[in-house]
């Protein structure tokens, strides 16, 4: 049995200095700050499936589908928080397979490998994803050849992020989430764009793909359908994906207190709510 003692972060931190005492403190820069946990929890969970909410929002309709947002943004900062709960009984540091064993014993193999499916599949779609856009992206500024190739990009993509995967820590990712996130921004300032001054210089509906008099806006409806809303469903509760991640950021975490944890978990959704209910209304 493994006891854990929940504390208060000023003792949870190792070799806390205390007056009078000869010893000097540790070093206050290890572990991984609730900044870097924030960041790599947020770049984690916000990904390209954000550009699919707008649609998502006018399938359920805008009040319904804020609704859902928030429901599932509950539900993964309240699974989230449980499994890092379960991680610091199973014994810091932890991983899947070592709550797994201790919650079923002989299932950590088999957790530890659907969670690797999940991994490669979610790896998998993202190189898909280049591959489709930054043709068209790069078309625009007048590439040709090998350039329009989606194959030349795929494969770029997997070879630029592949000494990534090698690293020992996920802090060590804090500088290319907070560019991830930085882009996820520009994406939204573009969407914000165009819903306040439609037509003012930037118009994405505009070109040669748009039949004749088409609408480039749709109808904003509260609520729509039964089965429309379902339809819409998968994208609302995959839109907090990031379970994968918690137990190693907060293995990270420079005194990794229940209450730390549970502030990296709380804005990161946060902010992941933020981001989508702007976007997806917009």
């Amino acid at each position: 049995m493994v006891e854990i003692e929940l504390t208060s972060d000023r003792d949870q931190i190792v070799g806390q200095h205390q007056p009078g005492s000869s010893e000097a403190p540790a070093p206050s820069h290890v572990g991984a700050s609730v900044g870097s946990g924030v960041l790599n929890m947020s770049n984690t969970i916000l990904g390209a499936g954000m550009l699919a909410l707008p649609h998502a929002l006018a399938q359920s309709g805008l009040l319904v589908g804020l609704l859902l947002l928030a429901l599932f943004a509950a539900l993964s900062l309240l699974g989230l928080h449980l499994l890092s709960a379960a991680a610091d009984l199973a014994g810091r540091p932890s991983s899947f397979y070592a709550v797994a064993e201790k919650a079923v014993p002989g299932s950590g193999l088999l957790i530890d490998a659907a969670i690797a499916v999940k991994c490669f599949g979610v790896a998998t779609a993202y190189l898909i994803i280049v591959g489709d856009a930054m043709p068209q992206a790069v078309e625009a500024f007048g590439a040709t050849g090998l350039l329009l190739d989606r194959r030349t990009w795929t494969l770029g993509a997997a070879v630029l992020v592949s000494p990534l995967a090698y690293l020992k820590q996920i802090d060590a990712l804090r500088h290319t989430s907070l560019l991830a996130l930085l882009s996820v921004l520009f994406v939204t300032v573009l969407v914000l764009l165009f819903a306040l001054r439609p037509g003012a210089g930037f118009d994405p509906c505009a070109g040669p793909r748009r039949p004749p008099a088409a609408p480039c806006r749709g109808a904003v409806p509260l609520a729509t359908s039964m089965g429309a809303t379902l339809g819409a469903l998968p994208t609302f509760v995959f839109s907090f994906t990031c379970h994968q991640n918690i137990i190693s950021v907060t293995n990270e975490l420079r005194a990794p207190t229940p209450r730390r944890a549970l502030i990296v978990i709380g804005t990161a959704v946060g902010l992941a709510f933020v981001q989508y209910a702007t976007l997806g209304t917009a």
